[in-house]
């Protein structure tokens, strides 16, 4: 039975799907977000809009707006030069294929090396402080949006440590709380903070040091426990959640944009096999499946 249109195809991410709201695609493009208005007057880039006419840019706006930057600032090109549309320019395709090796370097964030449930963390903290009026998003924001996150690994990591995710969350609720507030509209929505800037690239390090391949939500745990955060004393430590995520994980790396569903898969079924072991329900001969029912001899 289909499982709906969540995803287009399982294990991939929708890199046209609108998530970033202006100031964090400016941040993930390093650019300001003055520049991106611009380049979309002159037609260089159309984000998404939300029904509150909010701009929300997606994946592949900002690895436009990267390759764009590039282009202007390494190549030499100027705006007129720069092909967006792709229109066989030979100067802007020259361009862009000197630059496609660039990508990498500098430790730049890459909007498409984050998995599925961090792009809706990352999304629904974004909303979050849009709602609270919240100037900017802050690593509370984004504390908040992975304890509340349905089928995430961020509170099975926790409760590994026996640590009250309950607790955890009306202390980062507080944390919201003292944050300063706009009264009327907020126009493009909060812009993300320094702080959360600052996060995002330690869970970068995070993942490059346990040797992963995307930016995963548990990668963005460990990174708030970093003292700049502002949350990191509501959290256990960092030594604490690596092993509970190493307990969590197993072997297994990070190489798929949708990794937490079998970390979670594979949690529930070490739950399950406990559970039967200890009610005797597994097969003495078997580690792995339960006894098969035993017939009776005349």
């Amino acid at each position: 039975m289909a499982s709906g249109p969540r995803r287009r195809e399982e294990g991939a991410i929708d890199q046209k799907r609108g998530v970033f709201m202006i100031s964090v695609a400016a941040e993930l493009a390093h650019m300001h977000p003055q520049t991106l208005r611009i380049y979309e007057a002159r037609g260089l880039i159309t984000p998404k809009r939300s029904p509150k006419n909010t701009r929300l840019y997606s994946q592949r706006d900002v690895e436009l707006l990267r390759r764009i930057q590039r282009l202007t600032s390494q190549e030499g090109l100027n705006l007129a030069g720069v092909d967006a549309g792709g229109d066989g320019s030979d100067q802007a395709a020259g361009g862009r294929a000197r630059t496609a090796g660039l990508e990498q370097e500098g430790g730049l964030m890459q909007p498409d090396r984050f998995t599925v449930k961090s792009q809706e963390a990352v999304a629904a903290a974004q909303q979050l402080a849009a709602q609270r009026h919240n100037p900017e998003v802050a690593p509370a924001h984004l504390l908040v949006a992975l304890l509340e996150q349905a089928d995430g690994l961020v509170v099975p990591i926790l409760q590994k440590l026996g640590a009250d995710a309950a607790a955890i969350g009306a202390r980062a609720s507080e944390a919201l709380a003292a944050l300063p507030t706009l009264s009327g509209d907020g126009g493009e929505g909060p812009r993300m903070s320094s702080a959360l800037a600052q996060t995002l690239r330690q869970a970068e390090k995070e993942m490059a040091k346990l040797g992963d391949e995307y930016i995963s939500t548990e990668h963005i745990l460990l990174a708030l426990t970093d003292s700049g955060s502002g949350v990191a004393d509501v959290l256990p430590d960092h030594d604490s959640l690596e092993k509970a995520i190493a307990e969590v994980r197993g072997p297994h790396r990070v190489t798929s944009p949708n990794p937490e569903d079998s970390f979670q898969a594979l949690e529930k079924f070490g739950r399950d096999l406990t559970a039967e072991a200890a009610q005797g329900k597994l097969d003495p001969g078997s580690r792995s499946s339960p006894a098969a029912p035993r017939t009776t001899r005349c």
